[in-house]
């Protein structure tokens, strides 16, 4: 039987008509720059804006933080308001987009990135000056980009069959932004209570407790006069414990949870993290060191089954249309799955989603709820795969071959202009087992191939250039099913193929909404991902080369 799923999606007030703006000063402003621009903004013999964004976001944040049950200084609530600005120059059948002028030897920002700015004063006159200049950076930049895009596809010998520019239906989303509600007073008391639990292992260097509380808000207007007025509630809380393994190794497990926005379920919330990481410092403080390589079934568990799919789904599925580039290089962040619709590119035990318009999921705020996109589309709901088969990508604004409708997934973000991107991806498994249930399959399936043992990924890991580094694994004995802790050892060769090779999901839906510590995608646009534990047949794991920190010359106090 199909799981169900249950969707919860709420809004305070829409105004359905584009021709109404909100009166809001920040509108103001950005309505009068924009009607400037578009008449004033010239090059003499260069090409004429023809399609420009203002979307600024508005952060209000709160954090309180303790350390072993001790309260460290506190940060008073605070807000900064930026800035992106883009613009493409020329009209709806070529014109400036999708272009990446530059070499990847050159400064990022000059490639393929909006202009922005930071910590703006939030006045209207603060406002219009950070947009005008704002807007005369990305005019420039985008005169000279048609101008190299134009040159390269004549060199190329490229015609236009589709165009670069389609049109969608007006967009309008206003919804009321309530006041921004700082963290209790008491919640320093709460916090301290968590991080207090840290005591308990006299080999814990640290064990702090962040509390955090965000309300991201949105405001967007194109010089087609779509627009969008929308806020994201954030509860998290992030926990991160410092010790030395009995090998010597240090360890730094750090957790980012969301919180349900139901103040009288979040203590308890809290603490069931926290001792849930405490026991994960238990076990890899006991860990054995992994002697030699295995390639047999794993099961991801939780965040570990969330970065399975962040890490080899999301980038495969995204950026739907390569970019031309005036290098002649290819587009080396064009989504694997560009040109695999109809094919199968997961376990046929799923349905995946990608859900923009879905702000809630069981209780909890979801990162990344877009009700318009970054290019003033009206964002669509989508199913991306059934049983399965790719049926759909995300699309924007500039067509792609064979699915030119406009699904409204154009996403902007620091380093990049709009690009067809993905927001809450629900990963739905056809069946469900419990927990023991998919321990069961892992060690029948470790049968079946005569392995002495199998590894379960207990928590998060890093993956990046075929390389990923677990932060908690367990090894299960085929024999009597007995489990120890192992450290000191790599995922290796994980890709899209993996993602093929899943035998069975658990029957728990787990929610992330925060991916911002990789590495490789800081910048990115938000995303959240909800997904089961996974069972997944073939991966290879290796010993690592790490060797041990040198200890410290006297014992911890």
């Amino acid at each position: 039987m199909k799981k169900a799923i249950v969707l919860f999606f709420s809004f305070l007030s829409i105004a359905v008509w584009a021709g109404n703006l909100p009166e809001h000063m920040y509108f103001q402003a950005m309505n009068d720059e924009m009607q400037r621009t578009q008449k004033e903004l010239r090059i003499k013999g260069s090409s004429v804006p023809f399609f420009t964004v203002y979307k600024l976001t508005d952060v209000f944040r709160h954090q309180v933080s303790s350390s072993l049950g001790a309260a460290l200084p506190e940060e008073e609530p605070n807000n900064n308001l930026s800035a992106l600005v883009y613009m493409y120059t020329g009209n709806a059948q070529k014109n400036s987009s999708a272009f990446v002028p530059y070499s990847e030897s050159q400064n990022k920002k000059a490639e393929f990135a909006p202009e922005n700015g930071n910590y703006i004063a939030q006045s209207y006159e603060g406002l219009r000056r950070e947009l005008w200049q704002l807007t005369d950076k990305a005019y420039i930049f985008a005169s000279s980009a048609y101008d190299k895009k134009e040159a390269y596809k004549k060199r190329k010998g490229l015609k236009d069959e589709l165009p670069d520019f389609s049109k969608a239906p007006k967009a309008a989303y206003q919804q009321e932004i309530p006041a921004f509600v700082p963290l209790s007073s008491d919640t320093q008391e709460k916090i301290n209570e968590i991080s207090k639990l840290g005591k308990k292992l006299p080999y814990l260097e640290k064990f702090i407790v962040k509390r955090e509380r965000l309300q991201n808000r949105y405001y967007l207007l194109d010089s087609e006069k779509d627009f969008a007025q929308y806020f994201v509630p954030q509860d998290y809380v992030h926990i991160q414990a410092l010790f030395r393994g009995k090998e010597g190794h240090r360890y730094s497990l750090y957790r980012t949870y969301n919180l349900p926005e139901d103040e009288s379920l979040q203590q308890a919330q809290m603490q069931q993290y926290a001792e849930e990481i405490l026991k994960e410092v238990q076990a890899q403080y006991q860990a054995v060191k992994m002697q030699k390589p295995y390639i047999g079934p794993v099961l991801f568990e939780k965040k570990a089954a969330a970065d399975f799919f962040f890490f080899l789904f999301y980038p495969s599925a995204r950026y739907s249309k390569p970019l031309l580039r005036g290098d002649d290089r290819t587009d080396s962040d064009a989504g694997y799955f560009k040109d695999r619709v109809g094919m199968r590119v997961i376990s046929p035990l799923f349905d995946v989603y990608d859900k923009p318009l879905l702000s809630h999921y069981q209780g909890v705020a979801l990162s990344a709820f877009m009700p318009v996109d970054d290019e003033g589309v009206a964002a669509q709901d989508l199913q991306l795969v059934q049983e399965g088969k790719l049926i759909a990508l995300p699309t924007l604004r500039s067509p792609l071959e064979g699915q030119k409708e406009n699904n409204g997934h154009g996403r902007a973000n620091l380093i990049s202009m709009p690009r067809a991107g993905l927001t809450n991806l629900i990963f739905a498994a056809k069946e469900g087992f419990s927990q023991k249930q998919m321990e069961e399959k892992l060690l029948q399936r470790c049968k079946e191939l005569d392995l002495e043992y199998c590894y379960i990924i207990v928590s998060s890991f890093d993956y990046w250039k075929g390389e990923g580094w677990p932060e908690l694994v367990e090894r299960i004995y085929t024999q009597d099913g007995r489990k120890e802790a192992v450290t000191g050892l790599e995922l290796a060769g994980l890709s899209a193929r993996s993602l093929r090779n899943i035998l069975a999901a658990g029957d728990k839906q787990y929610i992330f909404g925060d991916f911002s510590r990789y590495e490789a995608y800081r910048g990115v646009s938000a995303v959240s991902i909800v997904a089961p534990s996974v069972l997944v047949d073939e991966i290879e794991l290796v010993p690592d080369m790490k060797v041990p920190d040198t200890a410290p010359l006297v014992p911890i106090p």
